[in-house]
């Protein structure tokens, strides 16, 4: 098989590109990714520590969330929160939670905790992004649909 001379000068150039393609990194940064610290301020308006579910004998508590977006698509969430449960086995106990996460974003929204549908994981939450702030509606934890609002860090210099 003899080559014409055009395409053994794009045969390299075309093998230089596949090459490149094929090597990126699946950890590199995400379209619209997110790089940045975000701590809850408050869960319905009220600050931290604060209700976000409560029902007769039971009730959650938030203590702290963390967020800490990388824009590669990941997301590493630190929770507390108390629960207290009244009743013939009452119990009042703090957890805390650290998790990683994946995260698409979708303009000014986030889903949170993205997995297939048959994978044992964390259910997705939703979020919507504003300029300096995350507000996400519910838990991953409790039942309800409580505001958590988070407010962006300052980069460490």
């Amino acid at each position: 098989m003899k080559l014409l001379r055009s395409s053994r000068c794009l045969l390299p150039a075309f093998a230089s590109v596949l090459l490149a393609v094929a090597c990126k990194s699946a950890s590199g940064p995400i379209p619209g990714g997110i790089d940045g610290v975000y701590v809850a301020r408050s869960v319905d308006g009220k600050t931290l520590p604060a209700t976000a579910y409560k029902i007769p004998g039971d009730e959650y508590i938030l203590l702290g969330d963390t967020l800490r977006f990388s824009a590669n698509g990941t997301l590493k969430r630190d929770m507390s929160f108390r629960r207290i449960i009244v009743g013939l086995a009452s119990a009042d106990n703090v957890f805390t939670y650290h998790l990683t996460l994946g995260y698409r974003r979708d303009g000014d929204t986030l889903v949170i905790g993205t997995c297939s549908p048959h994978a044992d994981c964390v259910r997705a939450e939703f979020a919507a992004l504003k300029a300096t702030n995350i507000e996400i509606a519910g838990s991953i934890f409790w039942a309800g649909e409580a505001l958590i609002k988070f407010e962006q860090l300052p980069p460490l210099e």
